[in-house]
């Protein structure tokens, strides 16, 4: 586990992140898969990232940590599948 002084750069580094101007302005579909019990990546960034993208379907694999993907293949290849094969016309999803 990283101590606090490690955290709190990556805090800071996130805060002055500028890239965030440049998502509104895309046209493309997203697909972003987030683990609910994620204890690297704090769940609370894919939906602000998710917020930020017009066209973006969030995921979130309840239960499941930072290898989501890992720890339900088949859950994982299907939503994968899903949003692959999707026509775009509703692509907001929870």
């Amino acid at each position: 586990m990283a101590d606090q002084a490690t955290w709190q750069g990556q805090v800071a580094a996130g805060a002055s992140y500028v890239g965030g101007l440049r998502r509104r302005g895309t046209q493309a579909r997203a697909l972003i898969l987030h683990g609910e019990a994620d204890r690297v990546v704090d769940p609370r960034y894919a939906r602000l990232l998710a917020s930020r993208i017009p066209l973006a379907r969030l995921v979130v694999f309840p239960e499941l940590g930072y290898l989501f993907f890992w720890e339900d293949p088949a859950g994982f290849a299907a939503v994968v599948t899903s949003f692959l094969l999707d026509g775009g016309e509703d692509v907001r999803g929870t």
